[in-house]
């Protein structure tokens, strides 16, 4: 039998033969990979998946307020650190280095509005303040009660003292309230040596503990002046009295008073240490002259 000659084939019948073929590949292939994938285990999906709202820039809503979030919490706030203390009057704000600084606390504080009035609002903010006020009302009251005495002992006040005008006030108070601190927790004088370096920091120079002792008498006149005060506002006064015999006679004598708000109120307005003990005439003429001369009560 002849073969049939080439001009007799026909080109389209060659390219359909062609494309039969790789159909019958890709079908073979694609058998081969569902097989495959029927024998394999399927993966559990996760529950904590959620779905996510695209906007309009297409990002996910979350994706862009954690940027934001962590924009806000690192970058700094461009805004001056006086105008902070401008905007919050009265809380003991203040710049120190360039930087934001509470006086009343003595801590830095970021420029951030939240964190300053988040720590205005502290309680620890508040009671910095009230203790930073009666430190100024106490100041205040020492310094008019060093002019006071100033006045009334001007030519008894010697200038080796140190309590003359040749000490600048601003010293001369600060080695007051030192020596009066001292004497109101109980410690020596003796102990202002050892301590002299620390208390001078910022501070003004002290002198030797024996000088400073001379600060004495105008705290003990500065005590009587605000005792005696404070029985003239009294309502009830009572005067208590005992003394000790041993080695000599150590009388005491204590007022008890109360106030507008009935609380009751004690004061030690005399302790006298007497060589012997005392008569009763001696008593009388010590009772009338605590009451009646250094309290003049009525």
């Amino acid at each position: 039998m002849a073969s049939p000659s080439a001009e007799s084939l026909d080109p389209g019948d060659l390219f359909s033969d062609d494309e039969a073929r790789e159909s019958e590949i890709e079908s073979e292939e694609d058998d081969l990979v569902e097989e495959a994938l029927a024998s394999l285990p399927i993966a559990k999906e996760s529950a904590v998946a959620r779905p996510r709202s695209m906007n309009r820039t297409g990002k996910s809503a979350g994706t862009i307020r954690s940027k934001k979030h962590c924009g806000e919490s690192t970058a700094a706030p461009r805004i001056a650190s006086q105008s902070r203390v401008d905007f919050f009057p009265g809380e003991c704000l203040t710049v120190s280095a360039g930087k934001l600084f509470c006086e009343a606390c003595h801590v830095a504080l970021g420029k951030k509005a939240s964190i300053v009035k988040r720590h205005i609002g502290s309680t620890k903010h508040q009671t910095g303040k009230e203790q930073r006020r009666k430190a100024k009302a106490h100041q205040h009251l020492l310094s008019k009660s060093w002019t006071s005495y100033q006045e009334r002992h001007d030519k008894q006040i010697a200038v080796g003292t140190g309590l003359s005008d040749a000490v600048p006030q601003a010293t001369s108070l600060r080695r007051t309230e030192v020596v009066e601190r001292f004497l109101m927790a109980g410690v020596p004088l003796a102990k202002i040596d050892s301590l002299r370096s620390l208390l001078e920091v910022n501070n003004p120079k002290l002198t030797s503990s024996s000088h400073m002792s001379s600060y004495i008498p105008f705290l003990l006149d500065k005590e009587r002046a605000a005792t005696k005060e404070e029985v003239s506002r009294a309502s009830r006064v009572v005067a208590i009295f005992d003394g000790s015999t041993h080695q000599g006679e150590a009388l005491a004598v204590v007022v008890r008073f109360t106030d507008q708000d009935l609380s009751i109120h004690q004061r030690l307005v005399r302790l006298h240490v007497l060589a012997k003990s005392v008569t009763a005439p001696e008593l009388a003429r010590e009772l009338t002259s605590t009451l009646c001369s250094t309290l003049q009560l009525p």
